[in-house]
């Protein structure tokens, strides 16, 4: 979410550590863990964007 985030900002780098990632980057969502991070962070995602 954080990548989506920038991307909407038309900042393409990742938040993290800045890497230029290219404005065709083409993301994709790693479902077992985005589950498993909203277990153990509920709330997470919401709001957020």
């Amino acid at each position: 979410e954080c990548l989506q985030r920038s991307f909407k900002a038309e900042v393409y780098t990742c938040p993290a550590c800045r890497h230029d990632l290219g404005k065709n980057y083409q993301m994709t969502v790693n479902k077992p863990l985005q589950a498993i991070l909203t277990q153990l962070f509920p709330g997470y995602s919401s709001g957020r964007c």
